[in-house]
């Protein structure tokens, strides 16, 4: 089991209490998400946790089963990790669209985000068009006593 309280990234925080109770979470398969959760998490000063496959299956995987699964929004096999999740207030979730869903492992977070806590959703695509994940979540989030202050929708060839 990894032990994630000892992988996440502190970024040095600069002043006392900046990002201190904000977690950046993402799934990268191209890395272009990956790119872009590191970059919010060194802005905000916050705690960065990666979500990474048991088994890292190759593309044709990703762009069939892979979108299969996030379309009937089942969870992925992912590497086990331990996180307070409670010590935060804040989460930034970063995940890949596949075939108009977030990738699987936005479905194994949802349910470990605190009751009380903000969320915001950033989605990466290759249309930059999410409109519909972003209110289906928003939703799933809001049964959970989560509020969803805001999604973005980033077209995936634009992050360099």
């Amino acid at each position: 089991m990894l032990d994630v309280e000892s992988l996440i990234t502190d970024n040095n925080k600069k002043y006392p209490g900046d990002g201190m109770d904000t977690l950046v979470i993402y799934f990268s398969y191209t890395g272009k998400t990956k790119l872009l959760a590191e970059r919010k998490a060194q802005e905000l000063y916050a705690d960065i946790l990666p979500l990474t496959l048991k088994k890292r299956k190759g593309a044709l995987w990703a762009y069939t089963a892979g979108c299969f699964a996030a379309m009937k929004r089942k969870t992925a096999e992912l590497n086990d990790f331990v996180c307070d999740f409670s010590k935060y207030k804040k989460f930034i979730i970063a995940m890949p669209i596949w075939a108009g869903m977030p990738a699987p492992a936005m479905n194994n977070i949802v349910p470990l985000i605190t009751a009380g806590s903000e969320v915001e959703l950033i989605f990466t695509s290759g249309s930059g068009d999410s409109k519909k994940s972003g209110k289906r979540y928003t939703n799933l989030f809001a049964v959970n006593g989560v509020t969803v202050t805001g999604v973005t929708d980033i077209k995936a060839k634009t992050i360099k």
